[in-house]
Order: C-alpha cells, then structure tokens, then sequence
C-alpha cells in the first residue's frame, strides 16, 4: 500500500482502545507510533471531547488525527484541539 493512501483506524475507546493490561497497551500504542505516518486515527466515542484530550496527559498514549465523539454529535480534527 502506499504512503498516499494512508490506512485508517476508526475505534472505540471504552474496552476497545484503552482495553488490555498495561503491558498490552503499551506494546499497541508502541506499535502504533511506529506506523503513524500510514495510519489516519480517529477515536468514534460516546464521550465528550474534553475526556478524548485528557489522555493525551499521556506521552504515550497516540492522539487521534480525528475525534467522533459526544455519541456522534461532534466532530473534530485532533490538530485543532
């Protein structure tokens, strides 16, 4: 595939993104950041936006280039939080 057309990963967070042990979450986000250049992320939550930025307190945790949140109602691209 090419860079051009980038994959994209549209998840849930609540069981999904954030589920797992630590460990496991450290080796996705890991892996995640590795490919980031491919990879279009966009988090589609129940949540509101503020719960979606209070992860990134986390170095390590990825931020999303997209946040479908507020139980669809809001839309955001991440570089504009």
């Amino acid at each position: 595939m090419s860079s051009d057309y980038p994959l994209i990963l549209a998840t849930d967070l609540d069981g999904t993104f954030l589920g797992g042990s630590d460990e496991q979450r450290a080796e996705f986000y890991e892996y995640l950041q590795k490919y980031r250049h491919r990879l279009l992320l966009v988090f589609v939550t129940g949540r509101d936006i503020e719960f979606v930025q209070s992860l990134s307190e986390d170095s390590k945790f990825p931020y999303p280039d997209y946040i479908i949140g507020d139980v669809g109602t809001t839309i955001v691209h991440g570089k504009t939080l």
